[in-house]
């Protein structure tokens, strides 16, 4: 990220969480990026606290006094994420035991040993498989509280959507409800315009290629490229081109108007 707001590097693929903890200035950035534009979005990640299956939980709510991971040392962006996912179950850290690990791997295994009752991450992480096959029953990811108005008040940048079982998945019994944030393709106020709109353009009518060589890819319709939830400001060639192509909507120019003032 600081190597993006001073134009030392054109591009840089970061998840909406870093993007607008950089351009807003909090920890653990030391000030406001405001030199970091968006491009385009390029896949979104699903995240939700997990538990052992034979646990017995199945809200967050059923956290209250446990044992649960919220600090990561190695990836302190998610730990705002996490306390969002928390109060939609009405809950703060003091409602539970907090655990500090040093990242999902440590974390994952602090549940494993019996050290933590629950942890969050991505639920298509190879490390989730890992964890089903160690953890004796397998793991049960949670689904949201009741006030999921809390993960995009809380975490600008994130949503709440549903999530269904299906044959690539571990751990999701039922239809559940998840957090999820966009991974987007950055660059700077000082790429020219003109390069980013071909940047774009090739990215977006090279899609179907892509797709094909990136199963993380396949899923993503070309639509979705261009995501109206922002944590940051789009560069003004990214624009031009949403323009052009017909995606760009009132919603995205609301968004991007608010970034300005």
């Amino acid at each position: 990220m600081p190597l993006l707001q001073r134009g030392e590097i054109a591009l840089g693929v970061n998840s909406a969480i870093d993007s607008y903890l950089a351009y807003a200035g909090q920890a653990p950035f030391p000030a406001p990026m405001t030199n970091i534009r968006a491009l385009l979005g390029i896949y979104p990640l699903g995240y939700m606290f997990w538990t052992p299956a034979r646990s017995g939980l199945t809200r967050i709510e059923d956290l209250r006094g446990k044992r649960v991971v919220l600090n990561y040392r190695g990836l302190v962006g998610l730990d705002q994420l996490n306390r969002a996912i928390l109060a939609t179950g009405g809950l703060t850290e003091t409602d539970v035991i907090t655990v500090t690990s040093a990242g999902l791997g440590e974390g994952a295994r602090a549940v494993l040993e019996g050290r933590a009752d629950a942890v969050a991450m991505g639920y298509r992480l190879p490390l989730v498989v890992q964890m089903h096959a160690a953890i004796p029953g397998g793991l049960r990811f949670l689904t949201m509280g009741n006030d999921e108005s809390q993960v995009t008040s809380r975490m600008p940048g994130a949503w709440v959507d549903s999530l269904q079982p299906g044959p690539a998945t571990v751990g999701i019994e039922g239809p559940i409800r998840i957090a999820n944030y966009q991974t987007f393709l950055n660059t700077g106020t000082h790429l020219p315009e003109s390069i980013a709109y071909d940047i774009v353009k090739a990215i977006h009518t090279h899609w179907n290629e892509l797709q094909r060589d990136y199963a993380v890819l396949a899923p993503v319709e070309s639509t979705a490229l261009a995501p109206s939830v922002l944590s940051h400001p789009y560069h003004p060639g990214a624009i031009r081109y949403f323009i052009d192509a017909g995606m760009w909507t009132p919603e995205h120019q609301s968004l991007q108007q608010a970034f300005a003032a």
